[in-house]
């Protein structure tokens, strides 16, 4: 396993399509999958009123894990993030937030990735820690990794 540069931890953000956010609730941990989009120290996403933004709400200190694997070497890369999760509401910046999203989701995901529901959120989150690692497609042993 090798620590991944500041570098490499930028472009997995800019170039991947799903993120998991790590919440804290009343229960425990809770973790789910979002579509995203990454500009300078920011990570943005949309959701909806439910539990990952009542924990936001809450908490609003979150853990984000981006990550690539290649199924045919094993190989991967994995970004953790930690930050502050802020909602957007309304504006000028929310939908600057919407048409990025639909820049990057639009071509394999259709149009509706740019219009917001009545109960939708945009959330920012301001990024304070990054760390990555990675691993090659063996380990020192010769063992496949992810496999």
């Amino acid at each position: 396993m090798e620590e991944l540069s500041f570098e490499t931890c930028l472009e997995l953000l800019q170039t991947e399509h799903v993120a998991h956010v790590a919440v804290s609730t009343d229960r425990g941990p809770y973790v789910t999958p979002v579509a995203y989009v990454f500009s300078g120290d920011h990570l943005a996403f949309r959701t909806r009123t439910g539990t990952r933004l009542a924990a936001i709400d809450r908490d609003p200190r979150v853990c984000i894990e981006v990550s690539r694997h290649n199924l045919d070497t094993g190989e991967w890369k994995c970004v953790i993030a930690r930050g502050t999760a802020h909602r957007v509401s309304g504006g000028p910046h929310m939908q600057q937030i919407l048409a990025a999203i639909l820049r990057k989701y639009g071509p394999t995901v259709g149009a509706f990735v740019g219009r917001a529901a009545d109960d939708e959120v945009v959330v920012t989150v301001e990024i304070v820690e990054l760390t990555g690692r990675g691993a090659g497609p063996f380990d020192a042993g010769g063992t496949p990794l992810a496999r």
